[in-house]
């Protein structure tokens, strides 16, 4: 009977195990499934183990040991990971920098710390930039200069040097401090933001709102345009370029400079030349000064990349290959999910660099669909592929530096849906004349309720006012009406919801189709596009919403499935296993 009831015991455990697992089954899910990518790329995990990694910085010649440093990682709080060739991650260096933010990201003050990285190969130099603490726990900017070994680098620096003292002078600011880091021609190109004071951007005796030149040891550059004499400790002799909010984005290319520069509601990627003042004054509408592309709404331009001949030799397509690549991050605090205004996403920007303009708008290469928090920070072209810095954990709670590779084919990613409906809607610029559903910034056209759209649309539609208007034009001889005869014909003689369909999709793709003037501009949809609009528009009226049912409740019900939320479940799979299995036991045992 002892031997029995060990027997049932040990089966009764195993159930136990068993039904904890299938309890949380359901929640698990796969991180790749929070992404798109562009059709034939494939994206994977390069290295994780990361702590709110920021930049990314690749070794042009690694050496051809396993342990050779392959690129560098900067994480926010401050310590900087190397990476080998056999994808081991290192401690190249930290605490070499006080910060104690008040709280941790995703939370906005904890978006201060390290920033930008760049390294010089003949030199063997590694340059890091960050806000920090002082003693007075005032937050400053800083550059720190590591040593290492010239050409292959090292995974523990030599010795180190920190930079321009003369920074420690101005202060810094939560999401407003120092920037990227770029060299060119053995000299060191710093972005510093404006520190939350937006006339300092302009103002030639402050260091904020700047792009600055150096030399290497932190000397000012010969030849800076507002330069006044050989001190280092005048900010005039440093600075190269001025009136900047946030330049979180720079890069040097063909000998020119670009930078996207972080605004208040807009952005802009704008080319710079020494002595620019790029007009930024506290307002949205200075951020349209001298820009190429203007980004509306803002959506946060990162560390970008520009190198059409490695692209070429990894087997980009030739479209991407002639493109700046920027990270668009979005913010810490926006919704939980996907993005509707394009940040949350990896992009090119077609560049035509000898005429310095911008050939084609930003297109999605990399997007992030998962319903939880993410963003992309930090982005570098390697030698096998386009590197992405993640900031945040994924649902599986790495946090991790992913690798784009152009391989048709492989299908594990879900490609880029290039009839998305919330890309439709910006396209359409939809929120930007009509409030729908209590969404949207103006009013400059109706609002809209779509669960009324429908049957609105109907009542008017039917109007003799309508069908007086209609005949009307159809007597008009010019383009667009008298393409557009047999369609007006149709809409008067059919009915209900084929009637309201017809006439929404053709206003959708053509306004003045059946009225003279109209402030509605023909927005250029394609027939999927105009459908898809519809389709949301008329929703509710098409498919009137039922009511939930139990499972849907039950589905409302479930948790995100994270890494947290799928080891609660187990728990809480095998508490309830452990109640059936004690339950069971207990009559076994009076029986």
């Amino acid at each position: 009977m002892k031997a029995y009831s060990m027997k049932l015991t040990r089966n009764l455990w195993l159930l136990l195990l068993a039904c904890g697992l299938l309890f949380s089954l359901p929640l698990q899910a796969e991180w790749y499934e929070d992404y798109e990518v562009a059709e034939g790329f494939h994206l994977e995990v390069d290295t994780s183990g990361y702590q709110f990694p920021t930049a990314i910085a690749f070794v042009p010649e690694p050496g051809d040991s396993p342990d050779s440093p392959l690129y560098y990682v900067t994480e926010i709080l401050g310590s900087i990971k190397v990476v080998s060739r056999d994808r081991t991650v290192h401690t190249f260096a930290e605490n070499f920098f006080s910060l104690n933010p008040l709280e941790q990201l995703p939370a906005t003050s904890g978006e201060i710390g390290m920033a930008g990285i760049v390294l010089h190969p003949e030199s063997g130099y590694v340059f890091v930039s960050y806000a920090y603490e002082d003693e007075n726990k005032l937050y400053r900017n800083g550059i720190t200069r590591f040593e290492t070994e010239p050409g292959t680098f090292s995974l523990k620096p030599n010795s180190k040097v920190d930079l321009a003292p003369i920074l420690k002078n101005y202060l810094s600011s939560v999401s407003h401090q120092i920037g990227p880091l770029a060299i060119y021609d053995n000299f060191l190109y710093v972005s510093v933001g404006d520190g939350e004071v937006a006339y300092d951007a302009r103002n030639l005796d402050s260091a904020k709102g700047k792009i600055l030149r150096m030399t290497l040891d932190g000397q000012p550059a010969p030849g800076n345009p507002h330069a006044v004499d050989a001190n280092q400790n005048n900010i005039r002799n440093y600075i190269w370029a001025s009136g900047f909010r946030n330049p979180f984005s720079l890069k040097i290319a063909n000998g020119q400079v670009y930078v996207a520069d972080n605004g208040p509601d807009q952005d802009r990627f704008v080319k710079v030349e020494a002595g620019d003042d790029f007009l930024y004054d506290g307002s949205n509408s200075s951020m349209a000064a001298n820009s190429l592309y203007l980004w509306s709404p803002s959506v946060s331009p990162v560390q970008m990349d520009y190198d059409p001949e490695k692209l070429k030799k990894i087997g980009y397509p030739s479209f991407w290959q002639e493109s700046f690549l920027v990270a668009l991050s979005g913010s810490p605090i926006s919704p939980p999910g996907k993005s509707i205004s394009g940040a949350k996403s990896i992009v090119s920007i077609g560049m035509d660099m000898k005429k310095g303009k911008v050939t084609s708008p930003p297109k999605p290469l990399l997007r992030y669909v998962g319903s939880g928090n993410q963003l992309p920070v930090g982005l570098a072209i390697g030698p096998d592929g386009v590197y992405v810095v993640m900031l945040l954990p994924d649902v599986d709670g790495s946090t991790s530096v992913l690798k784009l590779t152009y391989q048709p084919g492989k299908q594990e990613i879900a490609e880029i849906d290039v009839l998305d409906l919330d890309s439709i809607i910006e396209k359409s610029a939809c929120y930007a004349c009509h409030i729908i559903d209590n969404g949207g910034w103006a009013n400059t056209g109706p609002s809209i309720d779509r669960t009324e759209l429908g049957n609105k649309l109907l009542t008017r539609l039917e109007s003799q006012a309508y069908i007086d208007q209609s005949n009307f034009i159809d007597t008009l001889q010019a383009e667009p009406y008298t393409s557009y005869r047999s369609i007006r014909k149709n809409i008067r003689e059919t009915s209900g919801s084929e009637k309201v369909s017809s006439w929404l999709f053709h206003r959708l793709q053509e306004p003045r189709f059946d009225q003279q003037s109209i402030a509605m501009p023909n927005l250029g949809l394609s027939d999927q596009e105009a459908s898809k609009l519809r389709d949301w528009l008329l929703e509710y009226y098409v498919n009137p919403k039922p009511e939930p049912g139990l499972k849907q409740q039950l589905k409302g019900l479930l948790p995100k499935p994270t890494y947290i939320n799928l080891v609660l479940m187990l728990l809480l799979g095998c508490l309830v296993s452990a109640l059936i299995f004690g339950l069971v036991f207990f009559r076994l045992r009076k029986r």
